[in-house]
């Protein structure tokens, strides 16, 4: 790959677009790196003692895209070096990025990274206790939680704490293919459009060439259970209570907006959730800040097409945002600089700069959103004027939430129960209202008797040292 990377002086030139994503190269980012470190800031006060090290895992499999793992190191460890200058006391070791079970088992075994990402899964984190809390932290160096996306803020926020903080800032749009709207003699929607302009434009979306019929139709990024999530805040309706043990998708709004997406969109064969429909086969897509690229590397400027922000249902607009989070072990030996290295990551500029410069992926700062979409434009100039707004503006007027259930005990059994009863439902096995009846019941059950199977997890997990055995001797997962 040729790489490029923006300096603080301005954007660089556009870089080429490669089949999966538009990237800045790598080559050039290293050489680049110093122009980012000299924007750390000044130094805080480190340890007295000898240096100590701590371990971060860094990479997921999103960045397979962007050169070799060792390339991504290389560069990784340019940027770090920004940290240890301004923290004297501590060093920074790279460790591979470990799926969620096997992170949740290696910190059990004390052996986890000191700070380390993860997605979607949160919730299982703070119920078994493996996340270090930060409220003290963001409390003494006077944090404020609002520099986040207000959706993200409210995903982290437990009745016990806070043990986490945003990783990016990944919020979902609309992409409307207008050649295939030409094609069909259809009028574009306005940016004000409704749920039900939605639902109205993907039935008349229907081609007939010589071969037969096609459908194209609407395309949802989240599959399954998750996609209600992406609505059902439009709908009026509220998926969980605050103290996040009553679970109430029977309500109003939410079974409003289960009936939407089935009555109107799914059964009707106009739209399709998950990643199974080809973008070339949809009129409308609903997708992430970062898959926007990979829709460029497809419809590039051979098809007219522009984003467009999430309808506006009953109760107001309502669109998803991905659950990426940094969280600091809670077996670490080095709390207090486990959270400077949290710290810098996530609220401070010079990471946050970097992974957007480099990868272009969204920020997790608020403050960084703007430079976010003029960074994608000076990358693929033809996304200018496509309306990439569509994006932050949901992000930082709370239009996105994470589309992902935190319950505050058992949310992956949880969220099984919602999945079998979205299914029911898709297959026609029974009806909306009845099957989120019998979920609430069960997942209401589970949440009344999860406190006392918490404290038997927790008795079990203590039977190894905290620091103790390999993660072979632990048992995968929780």
């Amino acid at each position: 790959m040729g790489v490029r990377v923006m300096g603080d002086a301005g954007p660089a030139s556009p870089a080429a677009v490669y089949p999966r994503r538009a990237v800045l190269g790598v080559a050039a980012a290293a050489s680049s790196a110093a122009g980012l470190l000299a924007a750390c800031g000044p130094a805080r006060p480190g340890p007295a003692q000898a240096a100590l090290t701590l371990t971060v895992a860094l990479d997921v499999y999103a960045l397979a895209q962007y050169g070799t793992a060792q390339t991504r190191a290389g560069l990784y460890a340019e940027v770090l070096k920004g940290f240890e200058q301004s923290h004297p006391g501590i060093r920074v070791r790279q460790t591979p990025f470990l799926a969620t079970a096997q992170n949740q088992t290696a910190i059990i075994a004390g052996s986890a990274p000191d700070v380390f990402p993860d997605c979607c899964t949160y919730g299982t984190y703070v119920y078994a206790g493996l996340l270090l809390p930060l409220d003290t932290y963001l409390q003494r160096d006077n944090v404020t939680m609002s520099v986040f996306a207000p959706g993200m803020v409210d995903w982290l926020a437990y009745p016990s704490g806070t043990f986490g903080l945003s990783r990016e800032t990944d919020a979902n749009a609309f992409a409307v293919n207008l050649g295939v709207l030409d094609e069909l003699g259809l009028t574009y929607p306005d940016t004000a459009w409704t749920n039900g302009d939605l639902a109205r434009l993907c039935a008349a979306a229907v081609k007939t060439p010589a071969t037969g019929a096609k459908r194209f139709g609407a395309r949802f990024i989240y599959g399954g259970f998750r996609v209600l999530q992406e609505f059902t805040k439009g709908f009026g309706g509220q998926v969980l209570n605050a103290e996040r043990t009553v679970q109430s998708l029977s309500s109003p709004g939410c079974t409003d907006a289960a009936r939407w997406w089935f009555q109107d969109l799914f059964w009707p064969g106009l739209a399709t959730s998950g990643f199974t429909a080809s973008v070339t086969d949809t009129a409308i897509q609903n997708l992430d800040m970062n898959n926007v690229l990979h829709l460029y590397t497809v419809w590039k400027d051979q098809t007219k097409w522009a984003l467009y922000p999430a309808p506006v249902y009953p109760r107001g607009r309502s669109t998803g945002m991905a659950g990426n989070f940094w969280g600091i072990a809670s077996t670490t030996r080095n709390p207090d600089q486990a959270w400077e290295l949290l710290r810098w990551l996530a609220l401070e500029s010079v990471w946050q700069r970097f992974a957007m410069r480099t990868f272009l992926f969204p920020p997790a700062l608020n403050s960084l959103l703007a430079e976010w979409q003029q960074t994608v434009e000076a990358v693929v100039p033809a996304l200018k004027g496509k309306g990439l707004g569509s994006f932050t503006e949901a992000a930082s007027q709370g239009w996105a939430r994470v589309a992902d259930i935190n319950f505050r005990y058992a949310t992956s059994q949880a969220t099984a129960v919602d999945d079998l009863a979205w299914s029911q439902i898709q297959a026609r096995r029974v009806g909306v209202t009845e099957a989120l009846v019998q979920a609430d019941r069960q997942v209401n059950s589970i949440e009344q008797s999860a406190p006392v199977q918490r404290a038997a997890a927790r008795s079990a997990a203590a039977q190894f040292p905290v620091h103790g055995p390999s993660v072979a001797n632990v048992p995968a997962g929780l």
